[in-house]
């Protein structure tokens, strides 16, 4: 059974720094909700184990690049593109546009997400940092339901609206 994955954030060829920088602060902040701890060698967790973040634009993946989760916030980042991705690794592809509302953090001392982002960036969370947000939980909460990241079609069942 694995102790950790690889996450693909995706954005748009033409998405500016400012969205990357967003999308990276937004998974960071969904990922230490729960089970982050000092002296961590991986970008966070979700569902219980390791995640090491790839965030990338469409036109600059890497070549060997074969995460166990793609996420593309964006609504201009087409089904067919992010699709095509998850083809050859068998990636599990998270679509958050079919995703429900963010779930609640999962500690009551939190604000809400919202607030978070605000102190740690001083910007306004804006679609790529809150589909980024939403997503990262869905995958958190999937991976805590099936309790691994191997049962590929499992986790897709546990991320289908």
């Amino acid at each position: 059974m694995a102790h950790e994955f690889d996450l693909l954030l995706l954005a748009p060829a033409a998405a500016p720094q400012s969205d990357l920088d967003d999308m990276r602060a937004a998974f960071l902040i969904a990922s230490a909700e729960r089970d982050s701890h000092a002296n961590e060698t991986s970008e966070g967790h979700l569902g219980g184990l390791d995640v090491q973040l790839i965030l990338a634009r469409m036109d600059d993946l890497p070549a060997d690049a074969t995460p166990d989760f793609v996420v593309a916030p964006f609504a201009e980042v087409g089904d067919a593109q992010v699709a095509a991705l998850a083809a050859p690794g068998d990636s599990v592809v998270v679509d958050v546009r079919v995703l429900a509302a963010p779930a609640p953090a999962e500690r009551e001392d939190l604000p809400p997400f919202a607030e978070r982002f605000l102190a740690e960036t001083g910007r306004v969370a804006g679609p790529a940092a809150l589909g980024t947000y939403r997503a990262a939980r869905a995958v958190d909460l999937a991976v805590r339901a099936v309790d691994s990241v191997d049962d590929r079609g499992a986790l897709r069942r546990a991320l289908a609206p």
